[in-house]
C-alpha cells in the first residue's frame, strides 16, 4: 500500500493534519475506499513536550470523534493489504476508539 500517496488514494478516509505548534488543525479526507480504514501517512509521534501538541492526542481525538480506524504508517514503513489480509513492515499503529495500539 505504500506510506504516502498510494495509501492516500486506496483507503476510505485520509487524515491530513496541517500547521504546528498549538496551530495545529487535524482533517478528514476521503479516498477511493479500496480499504475500510483511514491513513494517516509520514506518521511520527511527536511529544507534546517539543511541539506543543501532540499529533497522538490528534489522531486518538478524531479517531474516537469520527469513529474512524486511523492507521499511522511511519517513513521507512509499509502496510501490506492483500484480499483482506494485513502484513505489517516496520513499527504501524492503528488509533481507534481514542486509543493507540502498536500493529503485530
Amino acid at each position: 500500500m505504500g506510506n504516502s500517496a498510494g495509501a492516500l488514494a486506496l483507503c476510505r478516509d485520509y487524515v491530513v493534519v496541517k500547521g504546528q505548534d498549538e496551530a495545529l488543525e487535524t482533517n478528514v479526507a476521503h479516498g477511493i475506499g479500496l480499504v475500510d480504514f483511514g491513513v494517516r501517512v509520514h506518521y511520527r509521534s511527536l511529544s507534546a513536550k517539543y511541539s506543543g501538541k501532540s499529533i497522538d492526542k490528534e489522531l486518538k481525538a478524531l479517531s474516537e470523534k469520527v469513529n474512524i480506524k486511523i492507521c499511522a504508517i511511519p517513513e521507512q514503513c509499509a502496510l501490506v493489504y492483500d484480499e483482506g489480509n494485513l502484513n505489517f513492515v516496520g513499527n504501524i499503529y492503528f488509533f481507534y476508539k481514542g486509543k493507540k495500539t502498536k500493529c503485530e
